[in-house]
């Protein structure tokens, strides 16, 4: 496998965007317990306190430095520092130390935290700002339980996001016939309807994409009465690294008829079928992400006014590099055709 590199100190900087993104599945860190995890250029020290709270501070203790990912533990709803005993209270304040000397003024620098539907979400932004906006839950009432799969992955996390604005793609990738885009923009939220063919069957997907770590799909297949809800997470781990987590679950209509025992039974089975067969067909979308660049100025044509749309939005999370990665609309040919799209073209 071909792997990028930093093409200068600029890029350390200007590849990581702004938002929420997936740090770690809950299930991952148990109840006092430590976690060290590969987030935004640097390591971060997760941990969950008896109480069940989970916190995410800079990894090194401000006393001499130990790694707090690294013997650190955690007594009650406090963090203890392995080499002096040095122990930070839920607000990051020191609030003891392994001798009798009172704590010094030292706080370790803690970042936003968010749990919900078995993830836990960090907050970053290049100026330090708080969150100014929210990951959604998922309604996952009646479906089978998330099955997720993790992948580590050189390049841009901006791929996955991207890809639910590309109809091309999805024609000639993965073979949807007259595969069509609408989209809604809403500040931090842009939503893209994909319709479409597939081996005959009708199909919907509605991806709602908010920032550039999260994105919710909900994909009907409507003559099988089937309906697929994904998460999709995608975290800059280092300029030319980054993580995909999915997951899947799904609900059959016409199973709502068996006694809810049965239903969760069959569903959570053909669950599993369902995110084995995603996982093949994303992996298409790998062997072209895996060599990929990203041209300042790329040579769309008429059909891709889409992806037009989704660069500018997507710059909102990039401030740093946002000459980079806007495009023109003046440049892309006009046309008075509706976006679609077919693999037979």
């Amino acid at each position: 496998m071909k792997l990028k590199t930093p093409d200068s100190a600029t890029d350390e900087v200007t590849r990581y965007p702004n938002g929420w993104f997936a740090a770690s599945y809950s299930r991952e860190l148990k109840t006092e317990a430590v976690l060290t995890v590969p987030f935004m250029g640097q390591e971060l020290v997760l941990y969950r306190t008896r109480s069940g709270t989970v916190h995410a501070v800079n990894p090194y203790c401000p006393h001499l430095g130990a790694h707090l990912g690294h013997g650190g533990k955690v007594e009650n709803e406090d963090l203890v520092c392995p080499f002096h005993g040095f122990t930070y209270g839920p607000s990051g304040n020191c609030i003891r130390t392994g001798s009798c000397h009172p704590p010094p003024h030292a706080r370790l620098t803690s970042w936003p935290v968010d749990e919900k539907d078995g993830v836990i979400y960090v907050w970053h932004h290049h100026e330090g700002r708080p969150p100014s906006w929210n990951v959604p839950s998922l309604d996952l009432e009646g479906y089978s339980p998330l099955r997720g799969s993790t992948f580590e992955i050189p390049g841009d996390s901006q791929d996955m996001a991207e890809n639910s604005a590309d109809a091309i793609h999805f024609a000639w990738v993965h073979r949807v016939k007259n595969a069509s885009i609408t989209q809604q923009i809403d500040g931090h939220k842009m939503i893209n309807i994909m319709e479409g063919c597939v081996n005959k069957l009708s199909v919907k997907m509605r991806v709602s994409c908010h920032g550039m770590g999260f994105a919710a799909g909900d994909t009907e297949l409507f003559s099988l009465g089937l309906r697929i809800i994904t998460q999709s997470l995608a975290t800059q781990t280092t300029p030319h690294q980054w993580t995909l987590r999915l997951a899947n679950a799904i609900h059959i209509k016409r199973l709502d008829i068996l006694p809810a025992v049965v239903r969760n039974g069959i569903q959570a089975v053909l669950g599993l079928l369902m995110q084995r067969w995603f996982m093949k067909e994303v992996k298409n979308d790998f062997a072209i992400w895996f060599y990929r660049s990203h041209p300042e100025h790329p040579k769309l044509i008429a059909e891709e006014r889409n992806m037009v749309a989704f660069r500018r939005w997507m710059a909102q999370f990039y401030p740093l590099r946002i000459k980079t990665i806007t495009h023109s609309m003046e440049t892309v040919p006009k046309t008075n055709n509706p976006i679609t799209t077919d693999a037979t073209q």
